[in-house]
């Protein structure tokens, strides 16, 4: 289960209860994917938070599909076939579902990396135009190559989000913020994250709404 709620105090403070049934299926092992999953991606960073001879963003295949490392953090996952992850980005994308698909006309994806929300947001919004911004041009080239990032009909802006957020007037539905910077030790929210915040409530249409790793927006 997921509580999303609003951190910034310009936006209405809802809470939305996501159940993620997918993520919390239990097979008759005991085992979930889930924790499968957690477990492979524990061991993933930790070879890649060590590894000196990899560059800083490739393509790792693991028991669940391609992981995309960049400077040795999991930075996304692809499954082939799949459009769910059973991770975070799963849970970043579902609060969509409580709009109606009238309400999910434009999408705006902060962080594209790898492409593993986008994906689900295709799949739940068929019409919808989504627009990511993704910093890094080695992470959109790889996830072109490697991802299939062009098969899903996005707009991908390589630039920095929060000059994004202030210089694009475009309103939108929803709005994913999965930000980060950093390396394996040190990965974590860019300083501005709190300000970037009521850009983003800025560019919310009324009625629209929002998820991140610091809560959601409604």
């Amino acid at each position: 289960m997921l509580l999303v709620e609003s951190p910034s105090p310009s936006c209405s403070r809802i809470a939305l209860l996501v159940i993620l049934c997918g993520c919390f299926h239990v097979p008759s092992d005991g085992f979930t994917p889930a924790a499968h999953l957690q477990r492979s991606l524990h061991r993933l960073v930790l070879c890649a938070g060590q590894s000196s001879g990899e560059p800083r963003v490739y393509v790792e295949t693991i028991d669940e599909g391609q992981a995309l490392v960049v400077d040795g953090t999991f930075a996304s996952l692809y499954r082939p076939g799949k459009v769910s992850t059973n991770c975070v980005w799963d849970a970043l994308a579902v609060p969509m579902l409580a709009l109606p698909q009238e309400r999910r006309r434009r999408v705006l994806l902060l962080g594209l990396g790898g492409g593993s929300v986008a994906r689900i947001v295709r799949a739940l919004a068929p019409e919808a135009e989504i627009v990511g911004v993704e910093l890094d041009a080695e992470v959109i080239a790889v996830a072109r190559e490697h991802f299939g990032l062009d098969d899903m009909a996005l707009e991908v802006i390589e630039g920095d989000a929060l000059e994004f957020l202030r210089s694009d007037t475009r309103s939108f539905d929803y709005i994913v913020d999965d930000v980060f910077i950093g390396d394996c030790d040190t990965v974590c929210r860019p300083d501005w994250f709190p300000f970037a915040l009521d850009l983003e409530c800025e560019r919310l249409r009324t009625g629209g709404g929002g998820g991140g790793p610091g809560g959601g927006r409604w």
